[in-house]
């Protein structure tokens, strides 16, 4: 690939793994450029447990402007998705959530 091309926005060069491969799916990247682990080619989220202050976020985002544009609170939490923010939404920080036993008419 000409340098020049790569620089001109048209495609990023294939020896900056912070442009190019991150894009990639791993199997894609390391064929591209071998040197580079293929696993920490997959994606800019990493897997780490939740903060309190990630939480406080996720609970102000849906406070004011409810549940959708999970997008939009990723982004002001920085290396999270919006898929990540959504479930821990659903999952575990929306108060409508049972996180009891089960009750005797449930059961």
């Amino acid at each position: 690939m000409d340098q020049k091309v790569a620089h001109e926005g048209l495609a990023p060069p294939l020896d900056d793994p912070s442009t190019t491969l991150l894009t990639l799916t791993p199997d894609v990247a390391s064929s591209l450029n071998p040197s580079v682990d293929p696993l920490a080619a997959w994606g800019t989220h990493m897997k780490r447990s939740w903060s309190v202050e990630e939480d406080d976020k996720v609970r102000a985002h849906v406070k004011a402007h409810g549940t959708s544009k999970w997008t939009t609170v990723a982004n002001a939490l920085g290396g999270r998705g919006g898929k990540q923010c959504r479930e821990r939404w659903h999952n575990h920080l929306d108060p409508e959530v049972k996180k009891g036993g089960w009750t005797a008419e449930e059961g």
